[in-house]
């Protein structure tokens, strides 16, 4: 499959990529609904983290409240839904299999007016199994203005909206707390951690005191100051605490895994919280997805892997703390697309057969004189110089598509959706289009060389055959 297919979503045919726990049988993520070849959606597709396969659900009949809605966040099993006609706004755990309960939430007119884009994460206080409960409170993170909104759906019907008094906290999920019932929001690049009560009316900026880092060079400090960082303030089912650092190569040419560090909280004193940089989390699983982080004790769930952190969003792996390295398993993931791939393969390779079959072959050959005098033709050699334009410009675009798709929640809009692909087909058609010539060409000097006394080893032979296999290989 091509990279630029690939890359944006492991799961080509999958949409609306979401994470729910359960703490009955362990963490299932939900990866989306698949999408059937008259281009409507299809069942549910869930990954067991723990077996990393796949596995699907029947389409449930969706309730009429979310009729026109759009799911757009998920949080301890909740779906944060949007009505794409209205803008109403509302909870449900229809993203749960064996439940369908909806919450209906007040209108927010900045979600209205800005659609999904001003939207970031969802944090909620309570499961689905508390939904009666009052103290159930939604919080909403918000781009741009960098604005948080808090709301009690089950007693009071409006939104208290807080404004972080830092500005760069794009990069980090709202979580919710349940040892201290509060929401935290780290702050990137800082020394801190915001935090706020249930009401939203008590902020407190929590300094972190940094111990037992790792000690970098100056070429690591140069590296890390290029990535693309996030942050994760995650509590464990006991109550400890991590903050987790992402550091994610923007450059896809760097060709780099991410890095992640993780401290641990240890106390609180008067000079702020003291975190420890720490390789043994112990029997805990940290999981990161577009969604809030959580925890599992993987003791819990037999076959998930403790001392890792399992990434469910750009890429599908699991990432040992101790040992800094990732294992993949999007192979598993990507298995529903074997078949295709194996049915496009063949459509091709049965083309190039009718063509060699009933292709004509009568057609003249020409003397390594006559080639070169038409590849130095003044026609062509402008057509070149048109089509290396082209080529260099499409390639710039999808570089730079790709410098966008790999940077962690990012919203790719419409434009680049359509420009990628399209620029990815105008440099892979140029480029073959290249080789199928030198390809002719390389074929009229062996037969050539077969019906006359003319020797290979010519500077024009050696032309064509790099510029075919460079072209090839590209």
């Amino acid at each position: 499959m091509s990279r630029l297919l690939m890359q944006r979503s492991k799961l080509p045919h999958l949409i609306q990529k979401k994470c729910f726990s359960s703490s009955v049988t362990g963490p299932f993520l939900r990866i989306g609904q698949r999408m059937k070849d008259d281009g409507s959606i299809g069942e549910d597709v869930f990954l067991n983290a723990a077996k990393e396969e796949l596995f699907h659900l029947p389409k449930k009949p969706l309730p009429q409240k979310l009729a026109n809605s759009r799911i757009i966040g998920a949080s301890k099993g909740w779906g944060f839904y949007i009505d794409l006609c209205d803008g109403s706004l509302c909870l449900s755990d229809f993203l749960n299999p064996l439940a369908s309960k909806v919450i209906p939430l007040p209108r927010l007119d900045d979600m209205y007016t800005c659609q999904t884009e001003a939207f970031y994460n969802v944090a909620v206080s309570s499961s689905p199994a508390c939904d009666h409960d009052e103290d159930l409170v939604v919080a909403v993170k918000f781009l741009g203005r960098q604005k948080l909104s808090l709301c009690r759906p089950n007693c009071d019907m409006s939104w208290t909206s807080i404004v972080p008094p830092f500005t760069f906290m794009e990069n980090s999920n709202l979580m919710y707390s349940k040892r201290d019932q509060r929401f935290y929001l780290p702050v990137p690049r800082s020394n801190h951690l915001c935090s706020w009560d249930l009401q939203g009316q008590s902020f407190k900026d929590h300094k972190l005191l940094y111990q037992n880092r790792t000690k970098l060079s100056q070429s690591k400090h140069e590296l890390f100051d290029s990535c693309s960082k996030a942050e994760h303030w995650v509590e464990s089912p006991s109550g400890e605490r991590f903050l987790v650092k992402c550091y994610s190569y923007v450059s896809p040419s760097q060709n780099r895994e991410p890095i992640f560090v993780v401290y641990r909280e240890e106390e609180t004193t008067k000079r702020g919280t003291i975190i420890c940089q720490t390789e043994d989390i112990g029997d805990l699983c940290i999981f990161i997805s577009g969604t809030d982080p959580f925890c599992v004790e993987a003791s819990l769930c037999p076959g998930l892997v403790p001392n890792s952190i399992y990434l469910m969003e750009s890429i599908y792996g699991v990432y040992n703390i101790a040992t800094r390295s990732i294992r993949h398993f999007e192979n598993q993931v990507e298995k529903p697309e074997d078949h295709e791939v194996l049915v496009a393969t063949a459509f091709i390779v049965l083309g190039n057969v009718f063509l060699v079959a009933f292709g004509n072959h009568q057609s003249p050959v020409f003397t390594p004189e006559q080639l070169a005098e038409k590849y130095s033709n003044v026609t062509f050699l402008v057509y070149c110089g048109i089509l290396i334009l082209i080529v260099v410009v499409h390639h710039f675009l999808y570089t730079k598509g790709e410098v966008l798709i790999s940077i962690p929640r990012q919203e790719i809009s419409s434009y680049w959706k359509m420009l990628l692909p399209f620029s990815y087909a105008v440099v892979s058609g140029a480029i073959g289009s290249c080789s199928v010539l030198f390809a002719k060409s390389l074929s009229n000097l062996l037969r050539f060389a077969m019906s006359s006394s003319y020797q290979l080893h010519s500077w024009f032979t050696y032309s064509m055959l790099l510029l075919f296999l460079s072209t090839v290989t590209y």
